[in-house]
């Protein structure tokens, strides 16, 4: 595990725990270097150690519309709060070649997971420029939560060049003929992105949401030397600003019970000043301004599913937290 940079502007602390963002992972950079030398890195917002048994990559190749079960990959593990976690495709053979050609050791030591060693048994981790990576919440009910490129649709030419891009209306290498950026670069998501982009089938224009570097690093005489991956294990982000409760030391705070059935209950030993609920479709269901140590909400008539409690607290800290409703 690698801890973030933290990019914080003071104005934004005040504000930033009553959107509805910061509040699920994402992907926050996407290395398709050449041969076998490729990478996912997700990104934790929140303030709370995420457990990715939660979550599932999916890989729609060559403008498929499905993921069957061989490009479906349940993630393991635990990223820590405000910190970022590496997957590397897992050809490690120093003697592998072709398709088995070992991924190059500077990549290699960026891994926080080797995923897919065996291509017939798992291959999401071989996508290539044209390939649409999904990340899904698969908690309860399956949902979309990040997306590179569009579901459905082939960037790609019949020679295998393309990629999606920056150039309208369409952003591919097929409907305008400029460089794709997701084809040997290394995409890293801009540092004012706080929540995944969950439009899975819509228009992919990468420029808005990313900044593209080659995968490789070069001479004066254009020869390569080695990868370009120090951007890979660290992420600048605005989110930095959350305040995790594995830090807050000075007072107690909870939010029972959890699971919740028809109500329950914040507690805290600093008063809490304002609270503000959101669905996880973003969609604000309660909020409070009232001045209080403990705080009772009612749930009876909201729909099954998780729920973000934002709160911000008299002492100054603004807390997320997430509660199942049942």
């Amino acid at each position: 595990m690698r801890k973030i940079l933290l990019v914080v502007a003071a104005a934004f602390i005040s504000t930033i725990g009553f959107s509805q963002e910061c509040i699920e992972i994402f992907i926050s950079e996407y290395v398709e270097g050449w041969s076998n030398n490729k990478a996912i890195e997700l990104y934790n917002p929140t303030d709370e150690d995420i457990d990715l048994s939660d979550y599932r990559l999916e890989r729609y190749s060559n403008g498929s519309t499905s993921a069957p079960a061989a490009k479906r990959l349940d993630l393991s593990g635990t990223i820590p709060a405000l910190s970022v976690f590496v997957i590397v495709i897992d050809k490690r053979d120093s003697l592998g070649e072709g398709q088995e050609a070992p991924v190059w050791d500077e990549l290699q030591d960026k891994a926080d997971a080797f995923e897919c060693p065996v291509y017939n048994d798992n291959n999401v981790m071989y996508f290539n420029g044209n390939d649409a990576m999904v990340l899904k919440n698969i908690s309860g009910i399956e949902y979309i939560i990040d997306r590179i490129g569009k579901v459905g649709q082939d960037p790609f030419n019949g020679d295998g060049d393309g990629g999606w891009n920056d150039v309208g209306p369409d952003y591919t290498f097929v409907a305008n003929g400029e460089i794709g950026w997701t084809k040997d670069h290394s995409l890293i998501r801009k540092s004012d992105v706080l929540i995944g982009d969950i439009l899975a089938s819509s228009t992919f224009n990468v420029g808005l949401q990313w900044d593209s570097i080659p995968p490789t690093l070069y001479d004066e005489d254009g020869f390569i030397t080695g990868g370009n991956w120090a951007s890979l294990g660290v992420h600048s982000c605005e989110c930095g600003d959350a305040v995790g409760i594995n830090e807050i030391s000075d007072f107690s705070f909870e939010i029972y019970p959890n699971p919740a059935i028809n109500n329950f209950t914040i507690e805290s030993e600093s008063a809490i000043v304002d609270v503000v609920v959101y669905n996880m479709a973003g969609h604000k269901v309660y909020s409070s301004t009232e001045k209080t140590q403990k705080l009772l909400i009612e749930t009876e008539d909201w729909t099954k599913g998780f729920y973000l409690v934002n709160l911000r607290l008299d002492n100054g800290y603004v807390l997320s937290r997430k509660v199942m409703v049942q």
